[in-house]
C-alpha cells in the first residue's frame, strides 16, 4: 500500500470556528404561519371546550390574552420550551386517560408536530379582530368605565350624614367600627389642621365650642386664603417650581 503523498493542509481557524458554532448554536426553527396552521388545529379541537362560551379548568385558547394566562394547572404555552407546555404534554399524551381532546379525532402526529414546533419557535401569536376585542373588552370591564349607579347605604346608623353609612359598612366587613364623634374643640383643630395646615386661634376654638357648626366651619376655612396657599405647596412640588438664581443658588 502506497503512503499518500503530500502534506495535510490545517483547518482554517475561522472555518473551524464557524462550524462548532453551527454545532452549538443551530439555525432557527422555521417561523408557521399562526393563522393558517395553529389557529385552526386550536378552533378544531380546543374551543369547544376551553372557549367563550365554555372554559374548563379555567382555560381558553379562543384568544391570546387568555391562552397564555393559563389554566388552574398553571402555564399552558411556554414560549421556547413545548416539554414543559401542558398544551403539547395533553395533545401528544400517549395515556388516552390524559390526551386531548378526549372526544373526537385525536391530533395526528404531523399536527402534533406543528403544534411542538410553533410552540418552540418562541409561540407567536399575531392578535386578530377576536384578540383586539378581547382585550378592549377586558379594559372597558374596569370600574371606572361603568356607568354610575345608586347603591343603598349599610345597615349601620353611626351618624345624620348618609356618606358614614358607607364608610360604616366598609368596616362592618372588617369587623370594626367608627371612632366616636368628635367634641366640639377637637374638632375645629383637626379640620383647621387638615384644610389649612395650622391651629385655629384660642378665640376660635371659644367660638366654635360655645356655636359648634360644622358647615359653616367648613365654609369658612375654605374661603381662607390659608387653605390655597396650603395645597398650592403640593402642585408646586410637582411642577418642581424653586426660587433660584441658577445652579449655585437656591432660595426655596
Amino acid at each position: 500500500m502506497k503512503r499518500p503523498t503530500g502534506t495535510l493542509q490545517p483547518i482554517p481557524s475561522g472555518i473551524l470556528g464557524a462550524t462548532i458554532l453551527l454545532g452549538l448554536f443551530p439555525a432557527p426553527l422555521p417561523a408557521l404561519d399562526f393563522d393558517k396552521e395553529i389557529r385552526p388545529l386550536l378552533q378544531e379541537h380546543c374551543v369547544e371546550c376551553h372557549g367563550a362560551t365554555k372554559n374548563k379548568a379555567d382555560l381558553r385558547l379562543d384568544a391570546k390574552s387568555h391562552a397564555f394566562r393559563g389554566s388552574e394547572s398553571g402555564p399552558v404555552i411556554v414560549p421556547h420550551d413545548s416539554h414543559r407546555s401542558l398544551l403539547y404534554q395533553r395533545v401528544s399524551s400517549a395515556d388516552v386517560d390524559e390526551r386531548m381532546p378526549p372526544k373526537g379525532r385525536p391530533l395526528t402526529p404531523a399536527e402534533q408536530a406543528l403544534i411542538r414546533s410553533w410552540i418552540d419557535g418562541g409561540a407567536i401569536w399575531p392578535e386578530n379582530a377576536a384578540d383586539k376585542a378581547e382585550a378592549v373588552d377586558r379594559r372597558l370591564r374596569h370600574w371606572s368605565f361603568q356607568p354610575l349607579s345608586s347603591s343603598g347605604p349599610g345597615t349601620a346608623d353611626p351618624s345624620e350624614n348618609p356618606i358614614d353609612h358607607f364608610i360604616a359598612r366598609a368596616l362592618e366587613a372588617k369587623g370594626l367600627t367608627l371612632s366616636p364623634p368628635a367634641d366640639p374643640r377637637t374638632f375645629i383643630r383637626r379640620i383647621s389642621f387638615d384644610l389649612l395646615g395650622l391651629p385655629p386661634t384660642p378665640e376660635e376654638v371659644a367660638a366654635y365650642t360655645v356655636h359648634p357648626d360644622p358647615a359653616a366651619l367648613v365654609d369658612r376655612l375654605l374661603a381662607s386664603p390659608r387653605f390655597g396657599e396650603r395645597w398650592a405647596r403640593h402642585w408646586l412640588d410637582v411642577v418642581r417650581f424653586a426660587e433660584s438664581d441658577g445652579f449655585e443658588k437656591n432660595n426655596a
